[in-house]
């Protein structure tokens, strides 16, 4: 009786994740195919983040069948709309972030990153903040993020708003808020010792973050 029972219960679980994956393809191939909210002229990094959760997930864990669904659909997507920075920003994500395995790769990261600097050089260096932070290569990181505070200057009805934090930290302070779609950017020290990040946001638009100290503790911000 139990054997039968194990039995039933392995079907079942096999019929819901066929069924949740099945519907995970059909969701990928309408916002890939049918438009999916695509803007390929984009210049707001909030936005551009936000696409790319669209294309690829954050919080959703993938099996191996999924992954590699997903990267050949973005790479077809990509090829079907080459100026879309969301759809490059996912494809860039997952290149950096996963295994070899199933086609993970920092060199096409880069290139991804690469791509977007030639469509706006502003969310290109945060593309190649993003991509170095991720490697661990800090200073890398942060030389690009430095480089986007110039090569933005002459964006028209943008603000800068700047992020500090008096705290002290042991590893890091990033920062996550409307400015990148809730993701997580990291907040450098300056010479007093402080912490600080200035970012850019349409003017009409809220700044609305949280700081995350050595991935421990969270302060809210208005």
């Amino acid at each position: 009786m139990n054997k039968c029972l194990r039995i039933l219960f392995f079907v079942l679980m096999l019929s819901f994740y066929s069924i949740s994956f099945a519907k995970y393809e059909n969701s990928i191939s309408t916002n890939f195919f049918t438009g999916g909210g695509s803007k390929s002229a984009a210049t707001d990094f909030a936005e551009v983040t936000a696409l790319s959760n669209v294309y690829l997930p954050r919080n959703y864990v993938y099996t191996y069948h999924e992954a590699v669904t997903v990267k050949k659909k973005l790479e077809k997507a990509i090829a079907n709309d080459p100026n879309s920075m969301g759809k490059r920003w996912a494809l860039m994500r997952y290149y950096v972030s996963a295994s070899n395995f199933i086609g993970g790769c920092t060199a096409k990261a880069i290139e991804e990153a690469r791509s977007i600097y030639n469509i706006d050089p502003y969310i290109g260096c945060l593309a190649y903040e993003f991509v170095y932070a991720r490697m661990k290569k800090f200073e890398k990181a942060e030389l690009w993020y430095k480089r986007s505070l110039y090569v933005a200057q002459s964006k028209p009805d943008y603000k800068w708003n700047e992020i500090t934090c008096n705290k002290v930290a042991q590893q890091d302070i990033k920062a996550s808020g409307t400015f990148n779609s809730w993701g997580q950017s990291l907040v450098y020290e300056t010479n007093d010792g402080s912490y600080s990040r200035k970012v850019l946001q349409s003017k009409n638009k809220p700044t609305n973050y949280k700081l995350i100290i050595d991935d421990t503790r969270v302060i809210e911000r208005n």
